[in-house]
């Protein structure tokens, strides 16, 4: 038998290496795009109500997104505020029920009559659930860019 004198392309390479790079292209698209929609979540706690609370801004200075973590077929992102008492004021008490928060605090700048407050628990749950759409998009609209 006489071997093949003509063009032969043997896609077993490209195949592989393209499943890979679609992969590794899609991924960190939708990396980004989370990073981004856990900004945004950040920022809708400190501007929508139930508003994070802010005295001395410690809190609202704390505000952090995690770099993206890829793991087989999930991504995730950390969005939130990273000091020690965020958990407390989100959820309105300490996790052993003790220190209800009564009053959220407020900026000492921001002038509101006593009692009128946009402070409030479940300020970034909340968010998550109001917003979900939103956020949503923003991941995709990341997957669309060239």
């Amino acid at each position: 038998m006489a071997e093949n004198e003509g063009l032969v392309l043997n896609t077993l390479d490209f195949d592989e290496k393209f499943k890979e790079i679609v992969e590794d292209t899609m991924i960190g698209k939708l990396a980004k795009g989370l990073f981004r929609a856990g900004s945004v979540l950040n920022a809708d706690a400190i501007k929508e109500p139930p508003r994070a609370p802010h005295r001395m801004g410690n809190l609202w200075r704390s505000q952090q997104v995690n770099k993206p973590q890829t793991e087989w077929e999930s991504i995730s992102v950390d969005a939130g505020f990273n000091i020690a008492y965020a958990g407390y004021q989100h959820e309105g008490k300490r996790k052993d029920g003790s220190h209800v928060v009564k009053n959220y605090s407020v900026s000492r700048t921001e002038k509101r009559p006593a009692g009128e407050t946009e402070m409030g628990p479940k300020f970034l749950s909340k968010k998550m659930a109001d917003n979900r759409q939103k956020y949503m998009k923003i991941a995709a609209d990341y997957c669309l860019k060239e």
